[in-house]
């Protein structure tokens, strides 16, 4: 919708909501080097971002060009399509201090973390974990409705790590695609979101993510708490996204 603003421009007046722009080739630009499974670093904050799909599609075309007629070939993309639809995944590269985001819970997916370097504090239903690059420690999958906190860097080095989303919604994708945008711009919040943008994102997608005051698996007796979430806080959190010239950058299928 119209063109692409800076997302870290001043405030403006008279924007009702974030600006939404699905990806298409004419408008990935400075995210192009992470689709292509680069390494994007924020000039800011010296976070980065690489998505692998790109790696999934060269694989795919190599296949098919090499043997067009094979039925297996054939078969080997559907699979690979299928595995890129089913957990498309985003690696990450934090700094110390990077990373850290409140307790929230996803209703309609799951999602895995495999630490690839250095260590990382996560919290999963109230227990406090250390991942690491260990074969045997460096891996939290967690399951639909599971109050958590994502990997952040606590430690002195750099901390990498691979987030993959499971049978995700449009909400998870257009985070990925989103943060890649935002860290290639250089406005993100410690390699993390702007909060203002994760509420829009929310609002938009209508992503059943929600904030948790305690790490507990959600109940029904949330349902209070996700309404008025719903209801009030996610479309605050657009219409600050929207004087603030933010953009939701929807996934373009």
């Amino acid at each position: 919708m119209g063109a692409r603003s800076s997302a870290c421009a001043l405030p403006g007046w008279g924007v009702a909501s974030a600006h939404v722009r699905r990806l298409r080739a004419a408008t990935l630009r400075g995210i192009w080097p992470a689709l292509n499974g680069l390494w994007t670093e924020s000039p800011r904050t010296q976070a980065a971002v690489r998505l692998d799909r790109q790696e999934i599609r060269a694989r795919a075309f190599q296949i098919w060009e090499s043997d067009k007629a094979s039925p297996a070939a054939v078969n080997w993309l559907r699979a690979e399509r299928q595995l890129q639809e089913t957990m498309p995944s985003i690696e990450r590269r934090l700094a110390w201090g990077m990373g850290r985001f409140p307790t929230h819970v996803h209703l309609d997916f799951a999602e895995r973390f495999i630490v690839t370097e250095g260590a990382a504090i996560a919290e999963f239903d109230g227990d406090q974990l250390r991942l690491t690059a260990d074969p045997s420690r460096s891996t939290l999958y967690i399951p639909p409705g599971v109050p958590h906190v994502n990997p952040y860097n606590d430690d002195t080095d750099n901390l990498e790590f691979r987030q993959s989303f499971i049978h995700p919604t449009e909400g998870s994708r257009t985070y990925v695609e989103t943060l890649a945008a935002v860290v290639a711009d250089g406005c993100d919040a410690d390699g993390e979101l702007p909060w203002p943008l994760i509420l829009a994102i929310g609002d938009i997608t209508r992503d059943r993510t929600y904030l948790t005051p305690v790490s507990k698996r959600a109940r029904r007796t949330d349902a209070l708490s996700f309404t008025l979430q719903r209801r009030i806080l996610l479309p605050i959190g657009n219409l600050v996204a929207g004087l603030r010239d933010y953009t939701v950058h929807l996934d373009g299928r």
